[in-house]
């Protein structure tokens, strides 16, 4: 497999994710069904549909969310834990139903599917829908709603002890990390928002932060290519006979150009959403080869290919 027809096949998110600057997770969360009275007027006995929006807080787990979805939702009483064999219950921590979900998830990851209450087994309640609203990355929040169907006695199960509805969710997003892994999740969100000057900038930025900090040469006044061969040389990798090396080490002065005529202002310089992703693919790529001494683009999509299994199928060793 040579350059061109790597890039065409691999994947940018992936090979974040493969260097753990974009990762997933999955989580059990309580979901607030406290409806909106300035939308939905409360109607006593009548039954109706109300609508609530609400919001959870994602801080402490990304710095930055690129996507949530709702995966399921089910109602949960404490009584439930109670049911469990002795062994399952040893591993449970009794803080809150929120957090002994999410360690029973960890173990079996479609116990939430079968335990529980589907709401459409209650009595005078039924929960309709739930759905993402918005992301919002400043405050680092998600907001959702929904509507379910009841009446005065159907919302007595938002009083209920001990007893809540909750929802398996699955978020991607960029952590905080090491500068140019910082970077790296920065420019891939500007690539994604096809602001495709500043993304290109921002890379060169990371990769050159990547460089200065393995040579030790921030103070170093060196063409970003040359650092390069000398980070490559001072490796145990055979510059002469590596497939992956060979093939992207003399693209970088060509990168260096584009980079200067963005950071100059100059308006004619034209850099596309493939230009980019070449780019990215190939600053990653060199970032995973350092670390790996990967022999060919064939191992390196085998080796990303299955970390990304592994990230997204948990049964998967």
């Amino acid at each position: 497999m040579n350059l061109t027809s790597y890039i065409k096949k691999v994947d940018v998110r992936k090979l974040l994710m493969y260097l753990n600057i974009i990762d997933i997770k999955e989580l059990i969360i309580p979901i607030n069904i406290e409806p909106d009275y300035d939308v939905s007027e409360y109607k006593r006995e009548i039954d109706t549909d109300y609508f609530f929006i609400n919001e959870w807080s994602y801080k402490g787990y990304f710095e930055t969310l690129t996507s949530f979805e709702f995966l399921t939702h089910r109602l949960y009483h404490q009584n439930y834990f109670q049911e469990l064999d002795n062994d399952l219950k040893s591993e449970l921590t009794s803080v809150s139903i929120e957090e002994d979900l999410n360690i029973i998830n960890r173990l079996n990851k479609d116990s939430f599917a079968w335990s529980g209450y589907d709401s459409g087994e209650l009595d005078e309640f039924k929960l309709k829908y739930i759905r993402l609203r918005s992301i919002n990355n400043i405050n680092k929040c998600i907001k959702y709603e929904g509507t379910f169907f009841g009446g005065s006695y159907g919302l007595n199960v938002l009083d209920w002890g001990e007893c809540g509805f909750f929802a398996k969710i699955q978020m991607e997003g960029i952590s905080r990390s090491i500068l140019y892994n910082d970077l790296l999740g920065e420019s891939y969100l500007l690539y994604l928002s096809g602001n495709y000057k500043l993304s290109h900038f921002v890379a060169y930025s990371a990769f050159e932060n990547f460089l200065n900090l393995k040579t030790n040469s921030f103070e170093v006044q060196e063409r970003l290519s040359e650092k390069l061969k000398k980070l490559f040389r001072e490796s145990s990798i055979d510059t002469n006979k590596n497939v992956v090396y060979c093939s992207v080490v003399n693209n970088f002065s060509k990168q260096t150009k584009r980079r200067n005529d963005v950071a100059h202002g100059m308006d004619a310089v034209d850099i596309n959403e493939r230009a980019v992703r070449e780019f990215l693919i190939e600053i990653i790529t060199m970032i995973i080869l350092y670390n790996n001494n990967y022999l060919n683009f064939k191992e390196v999509i085998e080796q990303v290919e299955l970390e990304y299994r592994r990230k997204t199928q948990p049964n998967i060793v």
